[in-house]
């Protein structure tokens, strides 16, 4: 990661995570056990990878001395929406499973789009393909 950056671990491995949903997950995942168990690992470690990194991600945002604000502050905005989560996927899950998939790749989409602005912003506003961010 040190010589790629975080950010770009982050983005490579949430678009790794929404081609294994989109890919794999919609159109297999309810009819195939054997594409069901690649979900899983591929899933397992796509999530992983961009979960793990997001703190690495607000800590090449700010100063040192700052840290903790930033990460108590990331922290803070990430509970609620675990907060607001169970509740949602029970209400999606009555409408049928494959609408919570649509939702939870539609949330891994969003939160690329945001690693990508974020990169955008920490370029300048400009788009290097090979800068490490």
């Amino acid at each position: 990661m040190d010589k790629i950056g975080p950010f770009n671990v982050a983005i490579s491995t949430a678009a790794f995570t929404l081609i294994v949903m989109l890919c794999l997950w919609i159109p297999f995942g309810t009819s195939s056990e054997p594409a069901l168990y690649a979900v899983a690992a591929l899933f397992g470690f796509g999530t992983g990878a961009f979960v793990s990194t997001s703190v690495a991600c607000v800590v090449v945002l700010c100063h040192p001395r700052d840290v903790g604000k930033y990460l108590g502050s990331a922290w803070t905005v990430v509970s609620l929406g675990v907060l607001a989560s169970n509740p949602a996927s029970h209400a999606v899950m009555d409408s049928g499973p494959v609408h919570l998939v649509w939702l939870l790749a539609a949330v891994v989409g969003v939160a690329l789009a945001a690693g990508l602005v974020v990169r955008w912003v920490c370029l300048g506003r400009n788009w290097v393909w090979l800068a490490k961010v």
